[in-house]
């Protein structure tokens, strides 16, 4: 065999090699749905999320941009061409330019298509969520009118947060903006406790940095958190 063949055999057996892998590759999610049932395709799922770390949608807002996604400690649930998977959710990354640290649970609904299982909306809700209500404050706290702050709040804490002192001196300055720096978010007991770190800036005196801690609960709707006890 001369040398041409040889090389050219060994170039055929490299491309069939990689073809092979390639196809394993391909298949793989659903090989291991056939061996361990769903649970396993599922998980796969997550991994691949967290490699490929896309944008997540945040309602009303800039979408997050990870750093890092890490999910662990699953409970998954199947029904038919549907999943839904809880999981925790180690975070980090950024959100129109805010430092974003969580650590929390997540609940991700899954759908069979084409014989893959894919995310069936968002794959971090309660994530999206949080930061969804955290911009809506950040902007009223930007304006004027304090009635609108109300509609972020537990009915039971509204009257006694919108009486706190500190917020009618962040709305009266002249020209003050309300910029978040950073948020870091921790899920305990179905609340999500927040820390910020944000600078209240005004044409009428040098940036002010805040810091403050925050409590939000479910506001009764799936996906959906108002704040209690205070917005300061």
């Amino acid at each position: 065999m001369t040398a041409g063949r040889r090389s050219a055999l060994a170039t055929g057996v490299v491309l069939g090699l990689c073809l092979v892998v390639g196809a394993v590759w391909a298949l793989l999610p659903r090989m291991l749905g056939a061996a361990g049932g769903p649970e396993p395709e599922l998980i796969t799922a997550f991994r691949t999320a967290e490699l490929a770390r896309a944008p997540i949608p945040v309602p009303g807002g800039p979408s997050f941009e990870p750093r890092s996604l890490r999910f662990d400690r699953f409970s998954i649930s199947v029904d038919g061409e549907r999943a839904s998977a809880v999981a925790t959710l180690d975070a980090s990354g950024s959100c129109g330019g805010v430092d974003v640290s969580s650590l929390g649970r997540e609940r991700v609904s899954f759908r069979r298509r084409a014989g893959r299982w894919e995310p069936d909306g968002p794959l971090a809700p309660s994530l999206a969520a949080a930061l969804s209500l955290l911009w809506q404050r950040a902007a009223l706290l930007s304006g004027s009118a304090s009635g609108s702050l109300g509609a972020l709040l537990v009915p039971a804490d509204r009257d006694r947060a919108l009486g706190d002192a500190r917020i009618d001196s962040v709305l009266r300055l002249p020209g003050h903006r309300w910029e978040p720096r950073a948020w870091y978010l921790r899920s305990e007991r179905g609340e999500v406790l927040v820390t910020e770190e944000a600078v209240l800036s005004s044409s009428s005196r040098e940036p002010e940095p805040r810091t403050g801690r925050l409590r939000l609960v479910s506001s009764g709707e799936v996906g959906s958190f108002v704040f209690a006890g205070g917005l300061l």
